[in-house]
């Protein structure tokens, strides 16, 4: 069991109990956890353990609780108590779902998806100032990446 504190910074993530259950898979993460808050059932969060052509389906996808916190951001962002830190979470929360979405596809096409492995991406990124402005300068994988997640963001 390990205790998760990223969430800490108010009275109510102060008193939210946050537990990997499990140790770690093959693939470096945690698959079983459990939300605890005095006088709240716990929650428990199951996710894929294991190939689904070998294992079947046991558990959800980081897509699926990305999706379930991006639909209360946008409703957040669209309620009577909108501010730009609730619409910058919703739009970061987007293009996470977005990139985690382009790794699948870009897994399908390569024929590792489902599989513990992951073909050779390699990539380096170099960031320098030009006046005011950051330049960050990469090879074209990861700008396709940066892209994807860019490209989450409508303009408004």
């Amino acid at each position: 069991m390990r205790k998760i504190k990223s969430h800490l910074s108010n009275a109510l993530n102060n008193e939210i109990d946050v537990t990997a259950m499990d140790d770690p898979g093959p693939g470096g993460a945690n698959h079983e956890y459990i939300l605890t808050l005095p006088g709240v059932d716990p929650c428990e969060i199951r996710f894929q353990n294991g190939r689904i052509k070998e294992e079947g389906l046991n558990g959800f996808s980081n897509e699926a609780f990305l999706a379930v916190v991006l639909d209360r951001l946008d409703g957040f962002s669209k309620g009577e108590f909108s501010c730009v830190e609730t619409v910058v979470a919703a739009k970061l929360t987007r293009a996470a779902l977005e990139v985690l979405k382009s790794r699948t596809a870009r897994r399908e096409r390569e024929g590792t998806e489902g599989t513990l492995q992951e073909k050779e991406t390699s990539f380096q990124v170099q960031v320098r100032h030009e006046g005011n402005r950051v330049v960050v300068v990469t090879n074209t994988y990861l700008a396709s990446v940066i892209q994807t997640a860019m490209s989450s963001f409508p303009e408004e």
